[in-house]
């Protein structure tokens, strides 16, 4: 598969997932960051709850639970975590969400830098992958005071690389 193709192959479900994310984010920040942390405390309970399951069942086969048994636990302690700890949570928020917007940046330069060995690329998106770059970093060496407001610019990042995506896409249709 030539390099064109695997560029295209996700970038207009990547495009919907930033632009779908980006607009919640913009709209209500607080219900987006509840949301996600309600997400990730049900994920770690119902992997906990099915470690637990596959103890019992390995249990009752064997006579002893194995691994399961543990991780089933630590799982279920993760949930509970999550929700306890939302706050310890928001102040990491802006140090993992400057890494995610460095990596995305870091991903469209890549990418830009190869469409240009191909005289593909626009100076315009060269420009934007290095901004999103310095953001990333900015994000994650001098975090601003507010999560939402963090969550905002966070989201209107998301619905810029959504219309990169979807621009990049049908120009290289062509």
């Amino acid at each position: 598969m030539d390099i064109i193709k695997k560029i295209q192959r996700y970038q207009l479900l990547r495009a919907l997932l930033f632009a779908v994310a980006g607009v919640l984010i913009l709209v209500e920040p607080r219900s987006f960051f509840d949301l996600v942390v309600y997400l990730a405390a049900g994920y770690f309970a119902i992997l906990g709850l099915l470690n637990l399951l596959n103890a019992w069942r390995t249990k009752k086969a064997t006579g002893s639970s194995g691994p399961e048994m543990m991780l089933g636990l630590l799982l279920l302690l993760a949930a509970v975590f999550t929700l306890l700890f939302t706050k310890l949570i928001v102040s990491m928020l802006p140090f993992f969400l400057g890494l995610l917007v460095l990596m995305i940046g870091i991903r469209q330069l890549v990418q830009e830098l190869t469409l240009r060995k191909q005289n593909l690329s626009s100076m315009g998106w060269f420009v934007f992958s290095i901004a999103m770059i310095i953001i990333g970093a900015v994000l994650v060496f001098n975090p601003f005071r507010s999560v939402l407001v963090l969550l905002q610019i966070f989201g209107g990042i998301l619905i810029v690389s959504a219309i990169s995506e979807i621009l990049s896409y049908f120009k290289l249709k062509k």
